[in-house]
């Protein structure tokens, strides 16, 4: 008897779990909710749509803003890799130093796509350029749909919007949400970014508008972000107008615009003292924001596909625009002035 009982009630678990009984609600949450659609693009720079059909499990992110925005939406257990550009300086890092200590990163650039297939990841995270076959890419949009696994192109870092905004940056928070189900986590820091927005307007008001440029100092060319950058609707927002040049300048075009501020990008540590090519240069000794002292650097990823970083740049922004003001920002260093 013992004997059946044993055998019978084994029968009833097997049942119970090829049916699903016990994972009702599990289910049911993932199929009420899956699968989505979401408009994105390929590595053509086509528009397409990319049809989730689970949440995804293993993912693949490939730079700085795809990583930092999974950790912020509670998603790092789902990290199996990541790679590309991080401003590691501690002061503009603060508490997510140890967070991105303990990501599985594989480098800034030359990662092979054997190795990311090695992951088995459902879906990958990027930029134009990490979808191609180049030394900053790891395989274009078909090889990796050919092979079931998703790709999702931030727009706003790779040229495919004539105008970034931070609404359209917004769109990016929101379909990262919507892919993995975090609406509400992400439009959370949405409003958090909207509320400095407010809270620096409320205290500019009035103010005469600023002009700015917005410099990135490369090894052989000078490169100013124009009005088409998100950079300078951050700015456009914040009271300041960015001085609109061709994207490639010289040191004449700087001194003939004699903005009021100049912020410079600097990508890594040794790069933050950038600012003393035009605070050290007898040839810009007479430009207004050199004898006032208000060039500033900043980290890159402040500049150029911020993510939850577009909080860090509007502090950083809003501080170099407005020394004078008691601007009451946590977490946030005085715009570096070396």
């Amino acid at each position: 008897m013992k004997k059946y009982s044993i055998i019978f009630f084994t029968t009833l678990i097997i049942l119970f779990q090829t049916l699903g009984i016990g994972e009702t609600a599990q289910i049911s949450s993932n199929s009420s909710y899956y699968p989505i659609t979401i408009t994105n693009y390929n590595s053509q720079r086509k528009q397409c749509k990319i049809t989730i059909e689970r949440e995804p499990q293993r993912v693949f992110a490939y730079h700085q803003n795809n990583i930092e925005l999974l950790i912020k939406l509670g998603l790092k257990d789902k990290l199996v890799g990541s790679a590309g550009r991080f401003v590691d300086e501690e002061k503009t890092l603060g508490n997510w130093d140890a967070r991105l200590r303990s990501v599985k990163y594989m480098g800034l650039s030359g990662i092979r796509k054997e190795d990311v297939m090695f992951l088995e990841t459902d879906i990958i995270l990027g930029w134009i350029s990490t979808f191609t076959d180049t030394v900053w890419g790891i395989g274009k949009t078909d090889f990796w749909n050919k092979r079931k696994v998703n790709c999702y192109v931030v727009a706003n870092c790779s040229g495919l919007n004539k105008k970034e905004t931070i609404n359209s940056e917004y769109e990016y928070i929101r379909d990262i949400g919507r892919i993995f189900n975090r609406q509400k986590e992400a439009e959370k820091i949405i409003k958090e970014i909207d509320n400095e927005i407010n809270y620096v307007v409320s205290l500019s008001a009035n103010r005469p508008r600023q002009r700015v440029m917005l410099l990135d100092f490369q090894p052989r060319i000078t490169v100013n972000y124009t009005r088409n950058k998100l950079c300078a609707d951050v700015i456009s927002k914040l009271g300041g107008d960015v001085i609109n040049t061709k994207r490639i300048i010289s040191l004449e075009d700087i001194i003939k615009a004699d903005p009021d501020v100049i912020f410079v990008a600097y990508k890594t540590n040794e790069e933050i003292n950038l600012t003393r090519h035009l605070l050290k240069n007898p040839a810009t000794k007479n430009l207004r924001c050199v004898k006032n002292n208000r060039v500033y650097g900043v980290p890159f990823t402040f500049l150029y596909g911020p993510g939850v970083r577009l909080i860090d740049g509007i502090k950083h922004f809003s501080k170099g625009l407005y020394p004078d003001l008691n601007l009451d920002f946590k977490n946030i260093s005085t715009p570096n002035r070396k």
